[in-house]
């Protein structure tokens, strides 16, 4: 096995946090979810200034590339995966008319840095285990055996 310091923890931790984490637990491609990002981030403040829930704004693409300053084929093939991957729903489009969308309902942000221990959490579990089971961090001795001879 291998042995760690709370310390050892918190590199590994800052190595989660400047992206790796993010790279190979979340399902999307690395631009789709900037650009899910950048959505999320236009429709909050939409929804701060319009006064309704988030899930209900409407939005097309053309308003995202204006906001994201993101080429169209950019826009086009992200969006193409967000709707894919049920990020996105699609709810009025049809030939000559910009597309509709909306954020699928459900939908809440991922944060996969939080669904570990952050380090200073786990300094706290490590003292309350030291503090209810002070002989799991003591050296343990064994009795000396008491050899009794039969006469």
């Amino acid at each position: 096995y291998i042995e760690c310091t709370v310390d050892d923890y918190r590199t590994a931790y800052e190595l989660l946090a400047d992206g790796i984490l993010d790279n190979t637990l979340d399902d999307l491609p690395r631009p789709a979810r900037s650009l899910l990002d950048l959505i999320c981030e236009l429709l909050r403040r939409r929804s701060t200034t319009e006064g309704v829930p988030v899930e209900r704004i409407v939005f097309e693409r053309k308003e995202i590339r204006e906001y994201t300053s993101w080429t169209f084929a950019q826009i086009r093939n992200n969006f193409r995966i967000l709707k894919d991957y049920e990020y996105l729903k699609l709810i009025k489009g049809q030939n000559g008319q910009a597309h509709k969308y909306r954020l699928a309902s459900g939908y809440t942000g991922v944060d996969l840095l939080h669904t570990i221990l952050s380090p200073e959490e786990l300094e706290r579990q490590i003292k309350s285990a030291r503090r209810t089971h002070p002989t799991d961090t003591e050296e343990v001795h064994e009795p000396e055996p008491v050899y009794a001879v039969a006469r």
